[in-house]
């Protein structure tokens, strides 16, 4: 059941009735148009604007280089080297070493287990295990693995780089930030004090 009486729109529903006095909507529109002077119109922000191309491209730089690093994984799989079933992070220290020494004609499983550094050092029975297959590494599958390192290599970068510029554009923002999570209810209101309960008799 709706009603529209000259002093709003008011309608019925399962909790009793509710509306919107007339003239609601129009303070608010009145109340926003009093904060920026007559004329004028609110001007985006470039750096807020500029701070979320940068995270936006940079996101996408992300998603290139888990795509390409699942690749590398896929190509030693397929070469039956199953690195990533000992190692957890293949492109971590040891796995990274692993890989250079593949590109450099390393083919012993031996040798290879043994540039596993720090945890993985406990596992080398088992990286001697899934480098069997080394010794069918052609040199073609090595070319192609280098070439997935460095395009690896060359996003890193790239993503350093533009973190550092969205820590500079965001870096003024910090202080207001910082100041609205103290306070739940704002910035202008005070912060709120526990309640105290009465001691149980």
């Amino acid at each position: 059941m709706k009603v529209t009486p000259a002093g709003g729109t008011f309608q019925r529903g399962r909790r009793g009735w509710r509306g919107r006095a007339a003239g609601a909507g129009r303070r608010v529109v009145a109340a926003r148009e009093r904060t920026t002077a007559p004329g004028i119109k609110e001007a985006p922000c470039p750096a807020a604007s500029c701070s979320c191309a940068t995270q936006q491209h940079r996101r996408r730089l992300v998603q290139a280089r888990a795509a390409e690093k699942e690749r590398c994984e896929k190509l030693l799989e397929d070469a039956h080297l199953k690195l990533s079933s000992v190692i957890s992070d293949l492109h971590g220290v040891t796995g990274r070493d692993i890989m250079d020494h593949l590109i450099a004609s390393e083919r012993s499983p031996r040798a290879l287990a043994q540039l596993a550094r720090a945890r993985a050092r406990r596992k080398i029975p088992q990286l001697e295990q899934a480098l069997e297959g080394a010794e069918f590494f052609t040199p073609e599958l090595a070319a192609l693995l280098q070439a997935m390192l460095e395009r690896i290599d060359s996003i890193n970068a790239e993503i350093g780089k533009l973190s550092l510029v969205i820590e500079r554009l965001l870096a003024p923002h910090e202080f207001s930030s910082s100041k609205w999570s103290r306070c739940p209810a704002g910035a202008g209101a005070p912060p709120r004090t526990p309640s105290r309960r009465p001691a149980p008799t």
